[in-house]
């Protein structure tokens, strides 16, 4: 199995596109692009298409299982993953976490993420960053 750390060392994250976007959460992900799907390498489809299908999903799973083994015992992230997974018409906690990962979301949701995994003894529903998680999803 690949050794994964949550990336704490990305402060801002900030994107306008959805290629911004999909770069950023590579990155977050730690995704090797020898891993990509040959799709991704195809030179005769469009760029906006290659750069969708450029995705390890060994290395999301990999990141995503690390992420809900850190926090799903928490009772903060329990129920910030119950709000996701409701958008989705589910109380599946990881259905939750696929929802916070996504564009609509993760700009909140990985500086909460980093403030957690920098001093979980100091996290608290009073935190800043979980309170803009909370008030994105409501």
């Amino acid at each position: 199995m690949t050794e994964y750390t949550y990336p704490v060392n990305i402060i801002h994250v900030e994107y306008a596109t959805t290629t911004a976007y999909r770069e950023l959460l590579r990155t977050i992900f730690n995704m090797n692009p020898e891993n990509f799907p040959e799709e991704s390498k195809d030179e005769e489809i469009d760029d906006e298409s290659r750069d969708e299908f450029a995705y390890d999903e060994a290395a999301a799973a990999i990141a995503m299982d690390y992420v809900f083994q850190s926090t799903q015992d928490n009772p903060l992230f329990q129920k910030l993953y119950q709000l996701a997974a409701n958008k989705m018409l589910s109380e599946d906690p990881s259905i939750g976490l696929s929802i916070l990962f996504c564009y609509d979301y993760l700009d909140v949701f990985h500086k909460c993420l980093v403030d957690y995994f920098q001093s979980p003894s100091e996290f608290t529903d009073a935190t800043p960053s979980y309170q803009n998680v909370l008030q994105r999803l409501t």
